[in-house]
């Protein structure tokens, strides 16, 4: 007597719905596309995961350190003149140097936070995300704390 549909431990094989009497285990399997176009399979997650090309793209130099993205140099520039300009004259710093040997002060400044923002802006993105949460976070419970305190 052939199983009934409820019955089936595998799906089955063809357009019919019915199997050839094989008994069928499913594994799990994971896949992904390559940037050339193959896809390649993996048996674990693990080994998947230990295949993974580093973040890259037309704008990341790979380093020997950490990656240089051009992207976060842009905006490190943007991020670092800004401060430094605001750092400088908010507390009037090298008001008695020469103005030659300032500009060059403020220029080798924004140059090396340009440098670092560049080499760790992923990690620095993530870390301000990080920190934001925290603060969405401790606000919330702040709040919960603050309405049971006042009606306990």
């Amino acid at each position: 007597m052939p199983p009934k549909a409820w019955e089936l431990l595998a799906p089955p094989d063809n357009l019919l719905g019915t199997n050839r009497g094989i008994e069928q285990s499913m594994a799990t399997r994971y896949s992904k596309r390559r940037l050339d176009g193959t896809i390649v399979h993996y048996d674990s997650e693990e080994e998947m995961r230990a295949d993974e090309s580093p973040r890259g793209g037309p704008f990341v130099f790979s380093g020997v350190f950490a990656e240089f993205s051009i992207f976060y140099a842009a905006v490190g520039f943007l991020v670092s003149a800004v401060v430094i300009a605001l750092t400088i004259y908010g507390f009037d710093l090298g008001a008695s140097w020469p103005k030659p040997l300032r500009f060059s002060a403020v220029l080798l400044a924004i140059s090396a936070a340009t440098y670092l923002i560049a080499r760790t802006g992923w990690f620095l993105t993530q870390l301000f995300f990080l920190v934001v949460v925290t603060i969405i976070i401790l606000g919330v419970l702040t709040g919960i704390v603050a309405t049971l305190w006042h009606f306990a």
